[in-house]
């Protein structure tokens, strides 16, 4: 049989493991979570919302230009109709006399 050996390997230094260090915002609070990890957590939820926002938002505003643009061309559209039937009417005033 092969014998082992059995050298007992240096534990690690503290001072190399990543440990949290402590203070206000790095207790552990409500499900063993930092001050730190809830920020964390709610500025990754806070991107997808604002970028959904700002869909919403500028498909908004496209929908109110969109809208404005119809109506004042709807508005020119019923200007230049008027002013072709009082060019029409001169005219045909015109050939009557």
């Amino acid at each position: 049989m092969a014998a082992t050996n059995k050298s007992k390997a240096s534990s690690p230094s503290h001072k190399d493991e990543d440990q949290k260090e402590t203070g206000f915002f790095n207790q552990p609070r409500r499900g063993g979570k930092s001050i730190w990890d809830w920020l964390d957590l709610i500025a990754k939820l806070a991107i997808p919302v604002v970028v959904v926002g700002a869909t919403i938002g500028f498909g908004w505003w496209q929908v109110h230009l969109a809208d404005s643009q119809h109506q004042h061309d709807q508005d020119l559209a019923t200007q230049q109709h008027t002013t072709d039937q009082k060019i029409a009417n001169q005219q045909h005033d015109a050939d009557q006399k």
